[in-house]
């Protein structure tokens, strides 16, 4: 008997060419996949050397090789150079020698063909394909360029293994078609606290995902994802801890189980909460642009330091203090409705996640409005700036930006009362071409002038206007409070309902997207470019 099929036999033995593959790769699946396939190429060098003296040796030194040629496929796949599809092994093995040929030594070999059957992508794909997609042999062999009896040696092998509930194996084994988590935050800190950051590989999520709504031990987690306790035991304890050490992704229950510790929502009931915010939007929009119209001549009025201002641009230094205003106020009115009697967690930082599957793409056209500050700049004792950037505005800076470092920047803020470019050395120069090609200033003749909004003291102006707006949009707050609430007694685990003003805030990321779009289709704001003055308010003292 070959010595090295005795060593494969070893379930430590496989669990440390696993730990091997796990150290080397991206996520449990490319660790799957090299781990079979180091051990096919083992059962193949065995068939050409049945004498090996240290089968020990001989199996990591293949395992090496075999990861060196590993490394190397998936660069050349990363850059986008052709691979031979002949040339691999893990796709062609079956063709590579007969099954029969495998099975001389059945007895002592069957075990390593079953763990193989449960770890490698070469079945888990047909078996998708032939069982859950209900696609033929022959389209089988199409998809995966592969012979049409290669495809049946697969479904072969792998058939013992899934014969049984076929029909609930999707939702039940995520090993199959695994899901991704997108994440949403807020909070203080978040390179340190944010305890998505432990969780980036697709292991981690799977296992999260799988406590979302019920508790569950290590064992089972285990059971699900066909991987050895060691390694769940070891992602638990990770995602217990989270980046900070002490707030993660789980927590312990009281019968030792994990269960979720942030809201986790699936794709489908995350769009349809986002839908019911969103909804709101096309009626804010034409309000919006009604009191814009009817208020034109005291908008354009308002003690703003530029030189001149158009209205869409004092639209979009308010449209995002609207969507605040909205959201807030349906926060409020939920909290006092329907929350009072609920403690609110805290946290350092806020974690909610939405779960996608391979045919899902979260597209809810997030904005985000990023502030900064300086003291004795220019000719000011403080100055504050902000923009917003999504969809159609690229981000200009992020918060902890340093404007005195800035030199676009600092030419904004001096241009605010008009500066001569004549008067600018060679080097002002420079920096006033730039400003002028992101957005923060405009030439005039031989003058540049800031673009952006510009108020003394602070946004006060801004402040009162959108107040004065939004009186006209207070009756849609509680029929989404309503809407609101619902939805999180549907969807939000009980352990979890301090939680509700993360819930709700994540739920409305795209409302601001849905004004802008609506604004901008009906004429209310103009069509930015990617680096531009609006959004931007500068606030000067």
């Amino acid at each position: 008997m070959n010595k090295v099929y005795t060593l494969l036999e070893d379930s430590e033995f496989l669990k440390s060419i696993y730990a091997f593959s796990y150290n080397r790769t991206n996520n449990t699946y490319e660790a799957e996949d090299l781990t079979s396939e180091i051990i096919l190429q083992v059962l193949k060098s065995c068939k050409k050397n049945s004498d090996i003296q240290y089968p020990t040796a001989f199996v990591w030194s293949i395992a090496k090789r075999t990861y060196a040629d590993f490394c190397e496929k998936r660069r050349r796949l990363s850059s986008n150079l052709p691979l031979d599809i002949n040339s691999d092994a893990v796709l062609n093995m079956a063709d590579a020698y007969d099954h029969d040929d495998l099975l001389d030594d059945a007895d002592k070999i069957k075990s390593i063909l079953r763990e193989i059957a449960f770890l490698s992508k070469i079945y888990r794909e047909v078996c998708i394909m032939y069982y859950l997609d209900e696609k033929s042999v022959s389209e089988i062999a199409k998809a995966l360029n592969i012979k049409e009896t290669t495809v049946k040696q697969r479904l072969f092998s792998a058939r013992t293994t899934i014969k049984k509930g076929v029909e609930t194996m999707e939702n039940k084994y995520p090993t199959l078609k695994p899901i991704r988590i997108s994440f949403f935050g807020t909070g203080s800190d978040p390179m340190r606290n944010d305890p998505s950051k432990a969780a980036l590989r697709s292991f981690s999520q799977n296992l999260v995902y799988l406590c979302k709504d019920t508790p569950k031990s290590a064992k089972e987690l285990s059971e699900i994802l066909n991987v050895p306790m060691t390694f769940v035991e070891e992602e638990i304890e990770i995602q217990l801890k989270g980046s900070n050490g002490y707030y993660g992704l789980l927590r312990e229950t009281d019968n030792g189980k994990y269960i979720s510790n942030f809201i986790i929502l699936d794709y489908d009931d995350y769009k349809n909460v986002n839908d019911m915010f969103r909804k709101n939007t096309d009626i804010i929009a034409e309000r919006f642009d009604k009191y814009v119209k009817d208020n034109k001549d005291k908008l354009l009025a308002l003690p703003f330091l530029n030189k001149s201002v158009t209205l869409p641009l004092i639209a979009w230094g308010m449209i995002s203090k609207v969507n605040w205003w909205f959201e807030s106020e349906v926060s409020h009115k939920l909290e006092e409705k329907y929350m009072s009697n609920i403690q609110k967690t805290k946290r350092e930082f806020y974690t909610f996640g939405v779960a996608t599957r391979s045919d899902q793409y979260i597209d809810v056209g997030f904005y985000g409005n990023d502030g900064i500050s300086s003291k004795d700049i220019v000719n000011y004792k403080e100055v504050c700036i902000s923009n917003i950037y999504g969809r159609r505005i690229d981000k200009h800076f992020n918060c902890g930006h340093n404007i005195s470092m800035d030199d676009t920047l600092l030419m904004m803020i001096k241009s605010i009362n008009g500066v001569s470019i004549s008067e600018l050395s060679e080097k002002e120069q420079e920096a006033a071409s730039r400003a002028i090609e992101v957005g923060y200033v405009y030439k005039d003749g031989d003058m540049i002038y800031t673009k952006p909004l510009v108020m003394k003291d602070n946004d006060q102006i801004i402040n009162n206007v959108v107040s004065d707006f939004t009186a006209l949009t207070e009756d849609l707050v509680d029929g989404c409070a309503d809407e609101l609430y619902n939805y999180i007694k549907k969807l939000v685990p009980a352990h979890l309902m301090g939680e509700y003003k993360i819930f709700s805030q994540m739920s409305a990321n795209g409302l601001l997207d849905g004004l802008i779009e609506k604004c901008i289709d009906i004429g209310t704001l103009n069509i930015p470019n990617r680096l531009c003055a609006e959004g931007m308010l500068v606030v000067v003292r």
